[in-house]
């Protein structure tokens, strides 16, 4: 698939995280207004992967959509990340899905703690029952439920004494998150990022249509628009 169009163009070095783990650098020419989405595409396709598969900005944990490219306000040395949900097996049957997804403490007494989320139901809270245990003393011991599937997130306050809020909002029971949300709750804020591979290497970059290798030292800087 060719990129192109008759307007500005973006021209930028990232960094391509495949669902193993492995990472190599790729130069990206596309025409700056089109769809994020048609670069996911033709990363995908030039991984060997099938269908639609999503693609986040690892720093920001935003898809690659239909949001013009530009205004996904990429850095240079960006990482994108391929997630592709798995398939369970055994007794769940077939086509049960595992999120590949992170939840991360953005904020608060456990900034920087990851916890991934599978597919299914989740409980967050204080107490040591609670499938997912934040040390918060303003959380209560049961504080919200964090409902997972495939790509999808809902949560839930478990009727906690503090409450849980999007952009001090009260969240409704079966809030669906948005990207870009951040969950407040007790003094710790709380967003979901794709799922982070602990083993990560280099590889050769590769050639896309409308993609070439990148060159090196990928330091952060404005992407030009030619």
């Amino acid at each position: 698939m060719q990129l192109r169009r008759q307007e500005a163009r973006l021209a930028i070095e990232l960094v391509l995280r495949l669902p193993d783990g492995v990472q190599r650098e790729v130069g990206v020419s596309m025409a700056a207004q089109a769809p994020a989405s048609e670069l996911a595409a033709a990363l995908a396709r030039h991984c060997g992967l099938e269908g639609q598969v999503p693609v986040r900005v690892a720093r920001t944990g935003r898809l690659l959509d239909m949001t013009p490219v530009t205004e996904l306000g990429l850095a240079r040395g960006d990482v994108l990340e391929l997630r592709p949900a798995e398939t369970r097996s055994g007794s769940e049957g077939p086509g049960s899905e595992v999120s590949s997804l992170d939840l991360v403490a953005v904020g608060g007494p456990s900034m920087g703690a990851r916890w991934p989320l599978g597919a299914g139901r989740h409980v967050l809270g204080r107490g040591r029952g609670c499938d997912i245990v934040v040390d918060d003393p303003a959380l209560s011991r049961r504080h919200l439920v964090v409902d997972v599937e495939a790509a999808r997130v809902a949560v839930t306050d478990a009727g906690s004494t503090n409450g849980t809020f999007i952009a001090g909002v009260p969240i409704e029971p079966g809030h669906r998150l948005a990207p870009g949300d951040v969950i407040e709750a007790g003094a710790t804020l709380l967003g979901i990022e794709p799922h982070l591979e602990m083993r990560t290497r280099d590889a050769p970059g590769g050639r896309i249509r409308g993609l070439q290798p990148a060159a090196q030292d990928p330091a952060p800087c404005t992407p030009p628009l030619a």
